[in-house]
């Protein structure tokens, strides 16, 4: 087992995902048939599992894999359950289960800050605005958009603002949400201080 992660995480490095594969599929098999698994080694398969189906383009099976991943066991470091997340977000866009987007963007945005990594936050918020956008269901953004408009208010950086509000537009452009509509309203002022 310790051997077999081993050779998963030099391959993984190495982004050899074809050599990878096989190997962690023979790991997860095993573990399907035995008593007892540690955590740890666990989590490390499944995410192994996921990086080299992902990688070869294989979406459907890594978002089965992500998606029936037992949370409480998933023991790997927060920036890989990160990474994970937001490849799922991804992966439930392309896969037609785009009413899941935003459970796994929440849960990205969560590890992220979380980690205190407030750059990656951002980038899992525009990302996950930007697929629920390109799948015509920007009104399920407002998690995302309400992230960006706040964190940029806070910092002062106007195109965090902008990049808020602009996903704010879409999702009442698709909702006609009257909520929505106000907040977009309240924002003019922000914005024409942002342009100055």
């Amino acid at each position: 087992m310790h051997e077999a992660l081993t050779t998963c995480s030099a391959a993984n490095e190495a982004e050899d995902f074809d050599a990878m594969l096989p190997i962690v599929e023979d790991l997860s098999e095993a573990f399907d048939k035995a008593d007892h698994v540690p955590p740890e080694a666990q989590g490390w398969a499944s995410y192994y599992h996921l990086q080299a189906l992902y990688h070869l383009g294989q979406h459907e099976r890594a978002y089965a894999l992500v998606s029936n991943i037992h949370e409480p066991d998933w023991r790997i470091p927060h920036t890989a359950k990160g990474w994970a997340y937001s490849v799922a977000a991804e992966l439930a866009a392309r896969t037609g289960d785009v009413d899941s987007d935003p459970k796994w963007g929440r849960l990205c945005l969560w590890q992220r800050l979380a980690d205190d990594d407030e750059r990656s936050a951002v980038v899992c918020a525009r990302t996950t605005s930007a697929l629920l956008e390109e799948a015509k269901r920007a009104d399920l953004n407002l998690p995302f958009a309400g992230f960006l408009v706040t964190l940029g208010l806070d910092l002062k950086v106007a195109e965090l603002i902008c990049d808020g509000y602009e996903a704010l537009a879409s999702n009442y452009e698709q909702s006609r949400d009257t909520h929505i509509a106000g907040m977009l309203f309240a924002g003019v002022p922000i914005l024409e201080a942002c342009s100055r």
